[in-house]
């Protein structure tokens, strides 16, 4: 089963890197995404 989360009011130096590590501990990250 495909999920989507989003997650609003990010610090402009987020990075994906830093959400699939953060993510990582709920669970399986396939992908993560900053729109800048």
């Amino acid at each position: 089963m495909t999920m989507k989360l989003y997650v609003g009011n990010l610090a402009f130096s987020t990075s994906s890197q830093d959400l699939q590590e953060l993510f990582a501990t709920a669970g399986t990250v396939e992908s993560a995404s900053v729109v800048e």
